[in-house]
């Protein structure tokens, strides 16, 4: 008999950190680029538990990378308007 393979299922938090850490670099750089990185670690933790069952790695790991992106520009962009004012 044949068994169906098992069938891999997109994490919703990776997407969700994605989301969080592309919309932090228009709307609230520090609120949602910290929300993006803590929900992405959080994706990466689980994908990884979930042993095959979830896809989205990349995903999680773009919204880690963007988030400290987003944060590391926030942080420039304070330093120089405080400089510069």
């Amino acid at each position: 008999m044949n068994n169906p393979a098992p069938t891999q299922q997109k994490s919703t938090t990776a997407l969700v950190a994605l989301i969080l850490s592309i919309v932090s670099f228009v709307v609230f750089p520090f609120i949602l680029s910290i929300a993006g990185l803590v929900v992405g670690y959080r994706a990466k933790k689980e994908i990884a538990a979930s042993g095959g069952r979830l896809s989205g790695g990349e995903q999680a790991k773009w919204a880690v990378i963007l988030g400290w992106i987003s944060l590391i520009w926030g942080i420039i962009a304070i330093i120089y308007l405080a400089t510069t004012l």
